[in-house]
C-alpha cells in the first residue's frame, strides 16, 4: 500500500545512535585523588588509556567503579559527574 516509507537498516541505526547518546555518561578520571581529565564516557577512556596513562582500561570495569561496586581499577578512581 505504500502509506509510509520505512528503512530497517536505517531505523536500527537511529536507534543504535540513540542507545549509545542516552547510555553514555561524563566520567572524570582520579590517579591518587588528582583528576587527570573528564570525558563525555567510559568508552572514550578505554580508546585514549594506553597511549594517555600507559595501561588498558575497559570501559566496563571503569562502570562498575563509578557506580560503586569497585573502590578503585589499577589505581584510578571514576566518578560520573
Amino acid at each position: 500500500l505504500e502509506w509510509c516509507y520505512y528503512d530497517a537498516k536505517e531505523e536500527i541505526i537511529k536507534n543504535i545512535r540513540k542507545a549509545n547518546i542516552l547510555n553514555k555518561k561524563p566520567v572524570e578520571i582520579f590517579k591518587d585523588g588528582i583528576s587527570l581529565g573528564k570525558f563525555e564516557g567510559a568508552i572514550d577512556i578505554e580508546k585514549i588509556s594506553q597511549e594517555s596513562y600507559g595501561i588498558t582500561l575497559y570501559s566496563k570495569v571503569i562502570s562498575k567503579v563509578c557506580l560503586g561496586k569497585l573502590k578503585q581499577y589499577k589505581g584510578f578512581t571514576f566518578v560520573f559527574y
